[in-house]
């Protein structure tokens, strides 16, 4: 099942993942794909029209099996078609405002039916792989360090292990010792980290440190005093296509409807009309922003 987003100020929709859109399921579902459930005043509400109103639940309650909430769901789609029967009975399509409302739910559904097929033809595997290398060539590899640290409540406290360090006491041992941090227990080891996973002036230390070295004054953070021993640098990995491929779908959905936006806009007649019908002329044609 995939998802879709509304983009570009809510004109357009582009999907956040490929595959069969509820809507383009039920349209598509065979007979017997697709029984019928029940019929009202000899209209038919089939097992995709429940299934269309379950997948479009908050997510929470779609944590609840479909299977729970079927009887429940029909129930209303029941009273949805009856309210409307009723509505046609009594003359409410020949109604203005009704019908600007459907023509206006008309065009909602044609233009996220058309960004639907376009999307799920253009985002192939080929183009999402080009993508990927796009992106990873251009991302500057961070860096990471991996290091340990002794968090200490007083700055003469930080001063006085430092001391201990650099007359030989091992900083692994005086981390289990000293630290009052939750990292005490395996010795201060804070595993590998980027520059941005920790606050502003522990990473500005430690990554000024080269592997090997204990920072030569207390650290400041809003956590306590630190001593910092850095025990590696490596750049940082970099993610796999694999594991990219989700995010990728969506920046390539929403580059598609830009493609497709500039692409209709082009050569298209608009004009822009005053609220008392007096038209101001030609509209600059421009690509979608």
């Amino acid at each position: 099942m995939f998802s879709a987003r509304i983009i570009a100020g809510a004109l357009v929709a582009a999907a956040a993942a490929l595959g069969a859109a509820s809507g383009a399921a039920a349209q598509t579902a065979s007979p017997a794909a697709d029984p019928t459930v029940a019929v009202v005043n000899g209209e038919k509400i089939v097992r995709s029209d429940v299934m269309t109103i379950y997948e479009g639940l908050p997510e929470q309650f779609r944590q609840i099996p479909m299977a729970t909430l079927f009887d429940q769901i029909l129930q209303r789609l029941i009273d949805r078609k009856l309210l409307a029967q009723a509505a046609v009975k009594a003359g409410f399509p020949d109604r203005p405002e009704v019908q600007r409302r459907l023509a206006n739910d008309r065009e909602q559904i044609l233009q996220e039916s058309y960004l639907y097929a376009r999307i799920e033809d253009e985002l192939t595997d080929a183009r999402l792989k080009t993508a990927y290398d796009r992106k990873m060539s251009g991302a500057a590899k961070d860096e990471e360090v991996r290091a340990r640290h002794i968090l200490l409540k007083t700055e003469d406290d930080a001063k006085a292990v430092i001391v201990e360090v650099e007359k030989g006491a091992d900083f692994t041992d005086l981390a289990r010792k000293r630290s009052t941090g939750p990292t005490s227990a395996n010795g201060g080891d804070l595993g590998y980290f980027k520059r941005d996973q920790m606050v502003g002036p522990f990473s500005e230390v430690a990554f000024a440190l080269k592997p090997g070295e204990v920072s030569k004054a207390p650290v400041r953070t809003q956590f306590g005093w630190h001593v910092i021993k850095v025990e590696d640098r490596r750049a940082a990995k970099l993610p796999s296509f694999e594991e990219s491929k989700e995010e990728l779908k969506t920046e390539e959905a929403q580059a598609v409807v830009k493609e497709i936006m500039g692409s209709i806009r082009t050569g298209a007649s608009i004009t822009l009309v005053e609220p008392d019908d007096t038209p101001v002329g030609p509209v600059i044609i421009r690509p979608a922003p």
